[in-house]
């Protein structure tokens, strides 16, 4: 049972490592994980910049897709995030047997049913986040266990089932909902590798230093926007800056500011750059770079 237990939030957690590397908060790792979706739903949709529609869009981070759609509700903060709870408790988890209930006492069998919802919840005053495995239905155990295996070999977190991520902030007028979620294939074990580049593309025509591996892409389909993070073990924040700075130019670049010591922005015809370096706590060397238009 511990097993299970363990295993069915597998998932939830590479999905708040997902969360980590997109904010690029190397300095978040400690962060609680309902704090750090909060904060992930709120930058993608600056990253996308979403409006309030009904246009579904795609994101594609480290080669998985996610796909977006933002709306607003009259309805309060508390409301819109218990209907979107409903949902995932009816399409996710696991279906406990009556016979393994009756033996369990009224505290346990709380407990362990609301181990194995397969949901995960959390708000504040002015914010929430569900998230949750969509897998069709509740599961029996044996189905559950099976599709378990299936995902240790294959690491498509589609054997399992979907992701589903909502995001609600409320306003003094409405409440904006982001909601996001995986469809098809979504290797998520190959997402984040120990050595070499992450999955993904660099931005185009943009020279990359050498001695830095790429952690993550994240760019909208069909869209200007784009964002890549970057770490490196012998490169310093200095080193880099300088390094852009020549090789941007070079290429024709110009530069709208310089005067922030780790920080760079250069402009081309309708493309701009915004690149980041600092230091992390690994004392190694983090660098994004984020593309406007």
């Amino acid at each position: 049972m511990h097993r299970l237990r363990g295993t069915l939030r597998a998932a939830l957690v590479a999905f708040v490592l997902l969360v980590v590397l997109v904010l690029g908060c190397w300095h978040c790792a400690q962060a609680k994980a309902g704090e750090a979706l909060i904060s992930f739903g709120q930058e993608v949709s600056k990253l996308a910049g979403l409006r309030v529609s009904d246009q579904v869009r795609i994101l594609s981070v480290n080669g998985v897709q996610l796909h977006l759609v933002s709306a607003s509700s009259s309805l309060d903060l508390h409301e819109v995030i218990a209907r979107f709870d409903g949902f995932c408790r009816d399409s996710s988890g696991v279906a406990m047997p009556e016979a393994i209930q009756k033996r369990l006492g009224t505290k346990a069998q709380h407990e362990v049913l609301g181990a194995l919802d397969g949901v995960y919840r959390h708000e504040t005053k002015d914010a929430g986040v569900i998230a949750c495995l969509d897998t069709g239905s509740r599961l029996l155990p044996d189905d559950m266990t099976a599709r378990l295996q299936r995902f240790a070999k294959t690491g498509d977190l589609a054997s399992i089932g979907h992701l589903r991520y909502v995001l609600a902030r409320r306003s003094a007028e409405n409440t904006a909902v982001l909601v996001m979620w995986t469809e098809g294939k979504a290797s998520i074990l190959e997402m984040f590798p120990k050595q070499g580049d992450a999955p993904g593309i660099d931005p185009v025509n943009i020279p990359r230093p050498p001695g830095i591996r790429r952690l993550l892409s994240a760019v909208e389909l069909g869209m200007p926007y784009q964002v890549t993070l970057y770490e490196s073990d012998s490169q310093t924040p200095s080193n880099l800056r300088e390094w852009y700075s020549r090789r941007l130019r070079a290429n024709g670049w110009t530069f709208v500011d310089t005067s922030t010591p780790n920080n760079l922005i250069a402009k081309s015809g309708n493309r701009t750059l915004i690149l980041h370096m600092k230091v992390t706590t690994k004392h190694r060397t983090a660098l994004s770079v984020a593309e406007l238009s």
